[in-house]
């Protein structure tokens, strides 16, 4: 009788452990990733993954996204090292990178990541918010930077 108790038990932690487990690759429109930025904004395991080269990223980015640059090789090697148990909102500049990235995070178990259809542009398009750097007026002089 203890051992069917036991059993049962156990099946059942197996059970509500695999539906706990559920993985979400999928692609989403950019007013659904507002609203998941919106939402999870205070959770530090989403993390804003923007996969544009270093140039794309200063035009304008989305608040608090962090940088790799997908298209060199070095960046893809970063992704492989991402935490696996954070959900990543991923996104380019049109939409293709990032479907790639997701494809490639999806085979490397990645259990929640989001792809932002149409990237960058259709997020501006929308009118949502960009951030960009900010850069100091700096002289050459004989090869050295000097600040004015």
């Amino acid at each position: 009788m203890k051992l069917k108790f036991t059993s049962l038990l156990v099946l059942l932690f197996i059970t509500i452990c695999s539906l706990n487990a559920q993985v979400i690759n999928t692609s989403i429109t950019v007013q659904q990733s507002d609203s998941l930025i919106r939402a999870r904004s205070l959770d530090a395991n989403f993390v804003v993954l923007d996969i544009r080269t270093d140039m794309e990223y200063t035009a304008g980015h989305l608040e608090n996204a962090i940088q790799i640059n997908f298209l060199k090789r070095r960046g893809k090697r970063e992704m492989w090292k991402l935490d696996r148990t954070k959900a990543y909102l991923i996104y380019c500049r049109s939409g293709k990178r990032s479907k790639s990235a997701l494809d490639m995070m999806k085979g490397r178990k990645f259990p929640e990541v989001y792809n932002m259809l149409g990237g960058i542009k259709d997020w501006t398009k929308e009118g949502y918010v960009v951030i960009k750097e900010q850069f100091e007026d700096v002289e050459f002089e004989k090869g050295k930077k000097i600040k004015k």
